[in-house]
């Protein structure tokens, strides 16, 4: 780390080797001259942002953030930079002293990060992430001028036989040209993405809903003809076709998600059709509609009806293969035995407010189970440390939400470190104010947090450094592909050596085979769950799971011993 102290003039009075090496200048170079003198880049902070900072220093007596530093080539580098202010009687004059570390490799897997979260790699399109971004945008300013946005939905028909006869390979050809040909089709303006699979969304930002239907429909067309062309990989020729749901802000819907929503049930309405494959969202939609109400309304009643259950994954150490906690994943079988995925259910749970209440039976039961494993009677050593159960930011903004955990871990008999709470990079980087301080408080009690999903948020180097976090969770996306997609490997390789340099823990998602486990341990990943190491199981199954010895034995976890053991 470099360490530089100023005396009261803001002259610099010594500067270590270390912010020698970082600024690229001699000693001789620093010490005497002012800090405000060609060593901040003018270019990304102007004298106002650099007063602020010296009101912060004079008022607090400290300030830490991120700073550009500007070499004598020309060049700039990021620094994480910590300054505290000494008096005279503490430095034999009034001193400044600045500890800073060029973060700039850091901020590179950063970036390397935010651009795989917000661009599919495939195609090189918009992902969901970035359409909604957009899309929340293109919403506000059509909101303040009073005018239309049309969310066209486009999904390929006979492209799984295409998958599944001919290979990925030539699956993900056929989707490349698509992406291309809508590139081709659409405006500079206009947002594409591809949210997944053969699925694509296009945005087009227009003025009264009238012409906006009408530039919709042009704009559907196009694309319909364009799909049709023939596809030519190779010595081969592929014939695709599509269909297309449309919905429109403000009329048919005003949230992101909503209107994302009904064009996507409005083209499944126009694969069923014999009148074309373009339809327009229209009232008709009430199946949809109603089992989303459905679902909404069944939640309170499930609840109370006992339909929940809790399964739990296991969360395995790559050091020695044993078992150190478990996840929480809720389970919604309703009347007559339906099963409900939770990405139904989850989200509208989000959206009416229930996770509160949801989120708080989801903690008692898990705490419940937890305690039962660690009794007399229950798996004694062999019980999990911890149970990790998903917080959303709706349960933090809950008053109060600090006590609950606590008094529920006390009524438990269980310990704040027996429990983690997963919280997305989203929904984290939005906690804000008393969120974020129940957050706060809940870690100095000693209970764990973790990033959820890490990678498919956007959370600044700055915000990571200062979040009460843990762990990082490198969301499934990352880790299921990394063997195929050097990008994605580089980036979960970069994602571990992060948390390494940041002092946390990091556990890899969706694990599905041995080479997968092989891989996360060689680059020095601590923790592990997904399928191949198990799936989400019943208490009763979890009590029945084989201890590592027996993994090992099986060939499960072999050759997982890490360095040292």
């Amino acid at each position: 780390q470099g360490v530089v102290v100023l005396d009261g003039a803001g002259r610099i009075v010594y500067a270590n080797h270390a912010a020698c090496q970082i600024a690229g200048r001699a000693p001789d170079e620093l010490e005497g001259r002012y800090v405000l003198d060609g060593l901040i880049d003018p270019e990304r902070h102007d004298s106002a942002a650099l007063a602020a900072v010296m009101d912060a220093l004079a008022r607090e007596g400290r300030w830490r953030g991120e700073l550009w530093l500007q070499r004598p080539d020309g060049s700039s580098c990021p620094l994480w930079l910590y300054l505290r202010r000494l008096s005279g009687d503490e430095a034999g004059g009034d001193r400044v002293v600045a500890v800073f570390t060029n973060v700039e490799e850091l901020l590179l897997v950063r970036q390397q990060l935010e651009e795989l979260a917000f661009h599919d790699t495939l195609t090189g399109l918009a992902n969901r992430a970035s359409l909604q971004n957009q899309l929340h945008r293109l919403l506000a300013q059509a909101a303040r001028h009073n005018r239309c946005v049309a969310v066209l939905f486009v999904d390929l028909n006979r492209f799984k036989a295409i998958n599944d006869t001919c290979g990925h390979a030539v699956g993900d050809g056929v989707l490349k040209a698509v992406g291309r040909r809508l590139g081709q089709i659409l405006r500079a303006e206009d947002v594409i993405a591809r949210i997944g699979g053969d699925e694509f969304v296009v945005v087009l930002a227009g003025e009264d809903r009238r012409s906006t239907t009408r530039q919709a429909r042009d704009v559907a067309s196009k694309i319909l003809r364009a799909i049709e062309e023939p596809i030519v990989l190779g010595d081969q020729h592929f014939h695709v076709s599509a269909a297309i749901g449309v919905a429109l802000f403000p009329d048919d819907a005003r949230h992101p998600q909503e209107l994302i929503r009904l064009a996507d049930a409005t083209m499944y309405q126009a694969k069923r059709s014999r009148q074309g494959r373009l339809r327009f969202y229209s009232r008709r939609l009430e199946r949809e509609l109603l089992r989303r109400s459905q679902i909404e309304h069944g939640l309170r009643r499930g609840l109370e009806r006992g339909e929940f259950r809790l399964v739990y994954q296991p969360q395995v150490s790559l050091r020695n293969g044993r078992i150190l906690g478990v996840e929480a994943l809720v389970r919604w079988r309703a009347g007559q035995g339906r099963e409900i995925p939770p990405a139904d259910f989850i989200p509208i749970a989000e959206e009416t407010g229930f996770i509160v209440e949801l989120g708080r039976w989801v903690l008692e039961e898990a705490c419940r189970q937890l305690a039962a494993w660690c009794g007399a009677e229950g798996l004694g050593a062999a019980a999990p440390a911890y149970v990790a159960v998903n917080v959303s930011a709706r349960e933090l903004a809950v008053p109060g939400y600090r006590r609950q955990v606590l008094e529920t871990l006390e009524r438990f008999g269980l310990k704040p470190g027996q429990l983690e709470l997963e919280v997305t990079e989203t929904a984290l980087v939005r906690t804000r104010g008393a969120g974020m301080r129940q957050l706060v408080a809940l870690r100095d009690a000693g209970v764990s947090i973790a990033i959820d999903d890490f990678g498919t948020g956007y959370s600044s180097l700055g915000r990571l450094q200062e979040l009460p976090v843990r762990t990082l969770k490198i969301d499934q996306g990352f880790v299921r592909p990394m063997l195929e997609d050097p990008k994605r490997l580089a980036i979960t390789k970069a994602t571990v050596e992060l948390a390494r340099t940041l002092g946390l823990l990091v556990c890899a998602e969706g694990v599905e085979t041995e080479e997968h486990l092989e891989a996360l341990w060689s680059m020095g990943c601590d923790l592990a769950q997904g399928y191949y190491i198990a799936r989400p199981l019943a208490p009763a199954e979890l009590e029945r799971w084989p201890a590592a010895e027996s993994l090992a034995e099986t060939g499960a976890l072999r050759g997982v011993e890490g360095p040292g053991q």
